[in-house]
């Protein structure tokens, strides 16, 4: 003899779960100041030599002077989904910041540090072929330059049409 049950299942909510929704361009707060980069704005998805390269590119001017900053990641496998750190242990996959101030200043990830001095984190949460989205921190430097020579990048968001 088989007894056949039937169970129902319970909403926990009736509220479906919460997705950030993240508007085009490429933001981000540097030092305590929200900047935009939405002038000149643009993401490419390249590889040669066996090298991947997913960039987002913005500017905060047409014309110079203008800012600019590039959120990169980096490496000998694809980009996918996920989440980026400074070096992944292999030498070769990593995230990448880089701030150019008009006039001259840049401000890169600091790929010659450990993770835990200057971290940088981008998180790749939407990527098609026609559009890449994420967010991303991190603490970037100006090479050669004293305890300065630091930016502090929080709240970095894009979504960038290819």
């Amino acid at each position: 003899m088989y007894r056949v049950g039937f169970y129902q299942l319970q909403k926990n909510s009736d509220t479906p779960p919460v997705v950030e929704t993240i508007p085009p361009g490429l933001t981000a707060t540097i030092d305590g100041t929200p900047v935009t980069f939405n002038a000149r704005v643009a993401a490419y998805n390249s590889s040669s030599s066996g090298i991947y390269n997913l960039s987002i590119v913005g500017t905060t001017g047409i014309t110079a002077p203008f800012d600019q900053l590039i959120v990169a990641v980096s490496g000998g496998q694809k980009p996918a989904t996920g989440t980026y750190h400074h070096i992944d242990g292999s030498g070769i996959d990593y995230a990448l910041l880089v701030y150019d101030i008009s006039g001259g200043a840049s401000y890169i990830e600091d790929y010659t540090s450990t993770a835990a001095q200057h971290p940088v984190t981008i998180n790749v949460t939407i990527l098609t072929s026609t559009n890449v989205q994420g967010t991303f921190s991190g603490q970037i430097v100006m090479p050669g330059a004293t305890a300065t020579g630091l930016k502090v990048i929080t709240n970095g968001k894009f979504n960038v049409n290819f």
